[in-house]
């Protein structure tokens, strides 16, 4: 089945019950892009692109320069260690923010 379907680096897609999270683990390609389960499948996603996270219970939103949020399947705190420790913030149980992206700090 690996062999028709390709293999992802901690696992393989099986064609008959579809991808296996179980199976498969996030990892990065290459030192700038995520691969993430996502509801509809496997999305790539450049580091450098993401302006912050949001938690959604187990859920999380990876905000992206574009502007366009995307929801993958997995949690706020796994997201954060897969990120340069360098450069991403988490400044609130439900956020992380990409301090490269920061222009203003507004004092309430």
């Amino acid at each position: 089945m690996a062999d028709e379907m390709g293999d992802f680096s901690h696992g393989t897609i099986n064609a008959s019950v579809g991808l296996s999270t179980k199976v498969y683990q996030p990892k990065s390609f290459n030192s700038g892009t995520l691969a993430l389960a996502a509801s509809d499948g496997v999305v790539l996603l450049p580091v450098q692109q993401i302006t912050r996270l949001q938690a959604d219970g187990g859920y999380t939103y990876v905000h992206q320069v574009n502007g366009k949020p995307q929801f993958v399947c997995k949690r706020i705190g796994e997201l954060h260690r897969l990120l340069p420790i360098d450069n991403y913030f988490r400044c609130h149980h439900k956020h992380v923010i990409n301090l490269g992206m920061v222009t203003k700090l507004i004092h309430n």
